[in-house]
């Protein structure tokens, strides 16, 4: 007859399940040069349903093309200069992390991009382009 006493909970564990439950180490050689991270940005808005509780419809989607780390901002509308001001912002904030701006910034076709926006990004020195709408001919 076993001696049930002297058995412990960890000779009921797994030993292959436990390994895979070991702390990861991060691949540090993939954020070697971590100022090139903010390389492309690429951003688009689009509506939320149902409506939230904070009564913002809109949302500000920006991924980085290089990282694939996305931000998600919620607007109040898509006006102009509400999304102007949140780019700014964000990419202020950017460049007070990195001590750079991006080099790239591209926004999928839509009105909510306004000259004022388009003017800021050629004086910081960011290429912008957008998405052109398909036409069917």
């Amino acid at each position: 007859m076993p001696n049930l006493d002297a058995v412990k909970e960890e000779d009921f564990v797994c030993l292959a399940c436990d390994r895979s439950k070991a702390v990861k180490r991060l691949n540090l050689r993939a954020l070697s040069n971590l100022l090139k991270i903010l390389n492309t940005l690429e951003g688009d808005t689009f509506k939320v349903k149902p409506r939230p509780y904070n009564k913002r419809l809109v949302k500000l989607f920006i991924i980085n093309r290089k990282s694939r780390f996305r931000w998600m901002i919620l607007l109040s509308n898509r006006q102009g200069p509400t999304v102007f001001n949140v780019i700014q912002g964000l990419f202020n904030g950017f460049k007070n992390r990195s001590y750079r701006y991006f080099t790239r910034f591209h926004f999928d076709g839509g009105n909510e991009i306004n000259s004022l926006l388009q003017a800021w990004l050629q004086t910081i020195g960011t290429f912008f382009n957008t998405s052109a709408l398909y036409t069917y001919e």
